[in-house]
């Protein structure tokens, strides 16, 4: 018996560590004109506890994967592409840490007494953070709401600049002091013991005008205040609503991820609130003079897509829309690449349906250097830039495939050179040597690294 319960324990570890390197993650690309970056986004894999931040390519293989204590809400690469910010999914205060292409992590927050919210951040010009973060408070609402509880957990959200040299915060903005707890949609109960009646999910700095654009998903509102002074100029949507919609009927309801391009906004309408129950991607036409809102496109990506929560929406460089259908209740796909007109170009699927959001850019590990010596001997010098040892398991060219009698250890600032020899073929021709090097440190994670000489 005690040999049989071995042999399961392994074979449990055997089909873990394979499903790290399984993507399982389909993606179809149905038309071209979708944008070929990096694909980041965090799963459990089937077989393993541990969530993995991965880094997936246009045909669903894994690039990169970075094991995690718990589920981060975004990852997104930096402008500069040194860093991959992780916000939320360890454990500790810290709401956000980056990795750098050495695969060092790092916590950007470190003021102690507050704990932010991973929902969404944003580096202003002066290079501080910008983030928020619940602020509970205990109300008495016996008299102020029928049937209200005499001490009410009332969950207000604080925005907060923080200068990350100092760690210290420089401005804050509580939304007790500009939203009222009856702001909250239809859908709250004023008598519950606990009471989260604006739920911030994104936030925003316009440069342009040195203000703060917000979305309170319990208020189905956007708002947009004055920074760092905190004066609110005006608010969207909601029972505050100050603005006219212009063909539009039904609004936003339970929105994420609100952002302004000049004066479109662009959000993902989870039309949790709606009649009819459909998630959409809505661009609005924004004339703050004469408090117009102008509908541009409601883009439903299929006729079945409903996310109740989670979700989200970025305009990706190359001017498509890249949605997240987050928690999608029927199954069909969890992220899509949309062209400016709505047509749908990529879809993808995995089996988790949890995930928040899904961004793409173009930051990649780079543990290893790798030079391809043309002497006597044809060979490539790989050199190990980091601290951690490295196990390489696979190297493939478009020549063939180096054969590896086991997989090469490499310790830290260690280099090895590895013979190749490709039969009838030269090793530089019009074609060049291109491939990718696979390797991996313990559990922690794995990396296929691609390289291309000329």
């Amino acid at each position: 018996m005690r040999y049989y319960w071995f042999l399961m324990i392994f074979i449990l570890l055997a089909l873990s560590s394979y499903g790290q390197r399984a993507s399982q993650l389909s993606i179809k690309n149905i038309k071209g004109g979708y944008g070929e970056d990096v694909l980041y986004l965090p799963f459990r894999y089937k077989g393993v506890a541990k969530m993995y931040i991965n880094g997936i390519d246009k045909e669903a293989n894994i690039l990169f994967n970075y094991k995690l204590d718990h589920s981060p809400l975004e990852l997104r690469p930096s402008d500069d592409q040194q860093y991959l910010y992780i916000a939320g999914g360890l454990k500790g205060k810290s709401a956000l840490h980056r990795l750098d292409t050495l695969l060092n992590l790092e916590v950007v927050d470190k003021v102690e007494e507050i704990t932010l919210d991973a929902h969404d951040f944003q580096f202003l010009p002066n290079g501080h953070l910008l983030m928020f973060a619940p602020t509970p408070d205990t109300l008495d609402l016996s008299k102020r709401v029928a049937g209200g509880q005499e001490a009410v957990k009332v969950i207000h959200f604080s925005i907060f600049e923080i200068d990350l040299t100092e760690q210290k915060v420089l401005h804050e903005w509580n939304s007790k002091d500009h939203f009222s707890i009856l702001d909250g949609g239809e859908h709250l109960d004023l008598r519950a013991k606990s009471l989260d009646y604006c739920h911030f999910n994104s936030i925003q700095y316009l440069e342009k005008d040195g203000t703060v654009i917000t979305s309170s998903r319990d208020m189905s509102e956007i708002t947009k205040i004055k920074w760092p002074e905190g004066d609110v100029i005006w608010r969207m949507g909601g029972k505050n609503n100050v603005f006219e919609f212009v063909n539009d009927t039904i609004g936003f309801a339970g929105q994420h991820q609100a952002r302004m391009h000049g004066d479109t906004l662009v959000l993902f309408d989870n039309g949790t609130f709606h009649d009819h129950k459909q998630s959409s991607v809505v661009m609005y036409r924004v004339d703050e003079e004469h408090k117009k809102v102008t509908l541009l496109h409601r883009f439903y990506g299929n006729d079945i897509n409903f996310t109740k929560r989670r979700g989200g929406v970025s305009l990706l460089k190359n001017g498509n829309l890249l949605v997240s259908w987050g928690q999608n209740e029927n199954l069909d796909h969890n992220f899509s690449e949309l062209a400016a007109s709505g047509e749908t170009l990529q879809k993808g699927y995995f089996y988790n349906v949890q995930n928040y959001r899904v961004n793409k850019g173009t930051w990649q590990p780079k543990l290893l250097k790798i030079v391809l010596e043309e002497g006597v001997m044809k060979q490539l010098k790989v050199s190990n830039q980091s601290t951690y040892p490295l196990k390489i398991t696979k190297i493939a060219t478009n020549k063939g495939t180096v054969q590896l009698i086991r997989p090469l250890q490499l310790a830290p600032q260690e280099s090895k050179w590895i013979g190749l020899s490709f039969e009838g073929e030269a090793i530089l021709d019009s074609k060049g040597l291109k491939g990718s090097i696979e390797y991996e440190h313990e559990d922690l994670f794995f990396v296929n690294q691609v390289f291309n000489f000329f």
